[in-house]
């Protein structure tokens, strides 16, 4: 990917490698960016709903309701291992995470 035609949201610090980082091509629609951000943070959280929802500063029942409109259900365990329904993936495909 040229970098030129992208978008990097990072932290207020680049120098700091430990805090992960999303490249948004420009004229991502925002709807892909937003589920990407939301889905990205989840598994930065390793699952853990009400700190993710904390992390991106939405209500909780915002958070429970977007994951819902992307198919993702409970899961125990890993945040990888999140269920989808057939209309949804967990995983980015337009956006890429370091």
């Amino acid at each position: 990917m040229d970098n030129s035609d992208a978008l990097m949201i990072h932290s207020p610090s680049p120098s700091d490698t430990s805090v992960p980082t999303i490249i948004v091509p420009l004229g991502t629609a925002l709807s892909v960016v937003e589920r990407e951000l939301i889905l990205s943070t989840l598994e930065h959280c390793h699952g853990e709903r009400k700190r993710t929802a904390e992390m991106l500063g939405i209500c909780t029942k915002t958070l429970y309701n977007r994951l819902r409109e992307y198919g993702v259900r409970e899961s125990h365990g890993s945040a990888r291992n999140w269920a989808t329904t057939s209309s949804g993936s967990a995983s980015a495909q337009s956006v890429e995470t370091a």
